[in-house]
Formats: structure tokens, sequence, C-alpha cells
């Protein structure tokens, strides 16, 4: 898609052929925009997204109830915790940023993060980069997801759970949910 895009004080226009949207923007948001297109040198990078609204308590809610679930099924033959299977899930598919990060300040930098929260902890991955550094892969727990992302953590957990044989299904655990949700379990559950 081709199109060109202009900033004036109120709106930013689109022009994309055959049609040119205009989207209104709020005074200070404009003025932010064009703030930052003014000092930019070799051009500007907008990027537009879609914005899904903050996670819920009800989808917190289950995310737990279903970790500790697993936790106790694993629990009879291993020792594990609710919070070992909310660590493994956020590593799977959760939310993470790899970061550069020099070697003398390397602990204490996952000291830091680590100290934040559960679901926020650390890895280091290579340190064979150039000037004494590390990548650190820095995981964000999901306090600070929104409904997508937890949507994918809560799938990831409740597919482990069909594969160990475990439903969830059960009406307390469908009212946490939407309806997408409620369809995306009630499929996973008829495999067991």
């Amino acid at each position: 898609m081709n199109a060109i895009l202009k900033l004036d004080k109120s709106k930013i226009k689109i022009r994309e052929y055959p049609y040119s949207p205009q989207v209104p923007v709020n005074k200070g948001t404009a003025a932010r925009i064009l703030e930052i297109a003014e000092g930019a040198k070799n051009g500007l990078i907008l990027e537009i997204k879609r914005y899904y609204p903050p996670k819920s308590n009800q989808a917190n809610k289950l995310m737990w109830k279903v970790c500790t679930d697993i936790a106790n099924e694993i629990s009879k033959e291993y020792s594990i915790t609710k919070e070992d299977v909310y660590q493994k899930a956020i590593r799977d598919c959760g939310v993470y940023e790899d970061v550069p990060t020099p070697n003398d300040e390397l602990q204490e930098k996952i000291r830091m993060w680590n100290s934040i929260g559960i679901g926020w902890f650390c890895e280091e991955r290579s340190s064979l980069l150039e000037g004494g550094k590390t990548t650190l892969r820095k995981y964000y727990g999901s306090s600070k997801y929104n409904s997508k992302q937890m949507s994918i953590l809560i799938r990831s957990l409740i597919d482990d759970a069909a594969n160990m044989g475990l439903r969830i299904d059960d009406p307390a655990t469908l009212a946490l949910l939407s309806d997408e949700d409620k369809n995306y379990i009630k499929a996973s559950q008829e495999a067991i």
C-alpha cells in the first residue's frame, strides 16, 4: 500500500488511492506529531497499530486458575508451583525484549528486572557480542499485557492443560471468559 501522509494542526490526512480518509486527532496529539516531524532530519516513520484494551481481572483470575490446575496435576509426580507454570508460559509465548547489556552491569540489571514481579525475569541469551556485552532477554509479566497478549497466554495454558487431560470447562471457569475464548476452550476440550 502506498500512502502519502499530510499533517496539519488538527487532522492527519492520508492520501491513498482510490480514497483519502482523514483521521481526526486531538490538538495535543497533532502538536506532538508535528513536533516530532519537524525534528526528523532523515524522514519519519509512523506506525499505526490496532488498539487492544488492557487485560481484564477475569482473564487474570482464569490464568492463575489454569496455572494452579496444571501445577496440582504435575505436582503429583514432581515438585512444581503455579508460579513455575506461569513463568514457563511467559517464556513459551509471552512478551519479551532482547537488550544488549554491558557485562559489568548484567547482574544488577537482572536483579532489578526480576524484582518487578513473578513474570518479570531475564535470561542471558548470548555473550558473543562485541564490546563486552551480553544479550539479555527480558520477559514482561502479564500485569502489563493487553487483552490480545493475555488471550495468547491463556490459550497456551489451556492447550497445556488439555494435553495433560485436564478439563477446564466448568461453569465457574467459563464465566471468566470472553465468548471467543469460550469457543476456544470448548474446541480444545472436545479432544479430551
